[in-house]
């Protein structure tokens, strides 16, 4: 009888151990994965082979853009530099990033810089589409310096439209700015202008795209100035843009007549 009982009394025990150990090792899992996944999406830089990595084409996951893995929606070969959402219908993902192949001593063979656009399918089920890429070699001649995003709603559906700025670099600080709207599922870019800083820029405000463009240039140099500043206010009526008012100011801020609107990237 003293064996039986003590043979339950180990059994016990090493039940009660296990049971122990399993419950206490399951947090510490989750958080090693949490762990894991945030240094690799945020924290981890790269260096690319020989040939640059495919873009992803197709990205799967969540139908909400918030919760979908970033570092699926850029080449695995890159590093993700700034990420935007929009939520309302057709719900988007912006990212931009930047690659490289380096030499031993850290100099750059090679080096690429992109952006793209995802759009959920109209059928939803966690199914995204590249519908917007971009992406340029640097060297000593071309190459784009960073890209800057900004999101403003100009068509009052509450849904926010994207603006990308194409930072150029030189000496005026050249820029092209590309306007992307929705016409229903639609991804359409309704403006392409190339507009250095020292010319004027271009962003959102109450609820329109504004452009800021120098005229009546009077130099003396390259760079300055302009006597006046036009204003130009533009609307997405869901399908072109449309002028809703223009003004000619007097340029009391003198060089440069507009206002540096990039965040990422620049």
């Amino acid at each position: 009888m003293a064996r039986w009982l003590l043979a339950l009394a180990v059994l016990a025990v090493g039940l009660g151990g296990g049971l122990a150990v399993g419950l206490s090792s399951r947090p510490a899992a989750q958080t090693r994965t949490i762990r894991t996944t945030t240094v690799k999406l945020i924290s981890q830089g790269k260096s690319a082979g020989r040939a640059p990595a495919p873009i992803p084409t197709l990205l799967e996951g969540s139908t909400n853009p918030h919760w979908l893995q970033l570092s699926a929606a850029i080449p695995p070969d890159a590093n993700l530099v700034s990420a935007d959402y929009v939520t309302r219908p057709p719900r988007q993902l912006i990212v931009t990033w930047d690659r490289e192949r380096l030499t031993g001593d850290g100099a750059a063979i090679w080096q690429r810089r992109g952006v793209a656009v995802w759009q959920l399918d109209r059928r939803g089920r966690g199914l995204w589409r590249r519908v917007y890429t971009y992406e340029t070699l640097i060297n000593n001649v071309v190459g784009v310096e960073g890209y800057g995003i900004e999101l403003g709603d100009i068509s009052g559906d509450g849904r926010p439209e994207v603006l990308i700025t194409f930072a150029t670099d030189g000496s005026a600080g050249g820029a092209v700015y590309h306007l992307l709207a929705n016409d229903g599922y639609r991804l359409r870019q309704p403006l392409v202008k190339s507009l250095s800083q020292d010319e004027g820029t271009i962003s959102f405000a109450d609820g329109a795209l504004v452009v800021r463009q120098g005229v009546d240039f009077r130099g003396p140099g390259i760079h300055c100035c302009f006597r006046k500043a036009q204003v130009t206010w533009l609307r997405w009526n869901g399908r072109r843009l449309a002028v809703t008012r223009r003004e000619l100011r007097k340029n009391r801020r003198g060089w440069p007549p507009g206002e540096i609107p990039w965040r990422h990237g620049s």
